[in-house]
């Protein structure tokens, strides 16, 4: 199937942070980070739509958005935080990504 994306990366090699939406499901998004090019969390977190009230987010319009801090990386769709990513000491972190 199509996997489509909205992904903000660095230079090689890069950092990644970025939305996908798989073809066959489109009551699902997937929030997903690299470092280094390398996938640091091993599972995808998967969002069920705003407010997890279940929906078919091809059905109309939505905004997302990735939010980068120094301290935090965070996920929205609709305005609605779906995932917080904390920088920890010693935990590799996407500092660069969305960097040019």
């Amino acid at each position: 199937g199509v996997v489509s994306s909205f992904l903000l990366a660095g230079p090689a090699p890069s950092d990644e942070l970025d939305w996908e939406w798989v073809g066959k499901d489109t009551w699902t998004a997937q929030s997903m980070y690299f470092v280094k090019g390398q996938r640091v969390d091993p599972n995808a977190q998967y969002v069920h739509t705003p407010g997890d009230t279940p929906q078919d987010m091809a059905g109309g319009f939505h905004n997302y958005a990735i939010e980068v801090n120094p301290d935090s990386i965070k996920w929205y769709i609709d305005n609605w935080l779906t995932r917080t990513l904390p920088k920890v000491n010693g935990v590799p972190f996407p500092s660069q990504a969305g960097e040019a």
